[in-house]
């Protein structure tokens, strides 16, 4: 971390966002698969909320949004890969 009277570099500040995001990712897919309990289809219609979000917004300004269908689709990754399948 860099002290308080240094400037940071552009790579301190790339790694640092990194960093964070990667931490920030990290905790929200924990929990949002928590939430979603292996239920897929929750959490598909959930996607269908988030895109249904805020729709007539610029896409600079639905930053929110497309985070939380980033963490979404990550999430409905995990899941359908942990879903057991059934016999044929």
């Amino acid at each position: 971390m860099l002290r308080s009277d240094e400037m940071p570099s552009t790579k301190d500040l790339a790694r640092l966002a990194l960093d964070l995001a990667d931490t920030f990712r990290r905790e929200a897919i924990r929990t949002l698969l928590d939430v979603a309990d292996g239920d897929q289809n929750a959490v598909l219609r959930a996607l269908d909320v988030v895109r249904q979000t805020n729709p007539d917004a610029r896409q600079s300004e639905r930053g929110t949004e497309h985070i939380a269908f980033s963490l979404l689709t990550e999430v409905f990754d995990q899941v359908a890969k942990h879903r057991p399948t059934s016999p044929r």
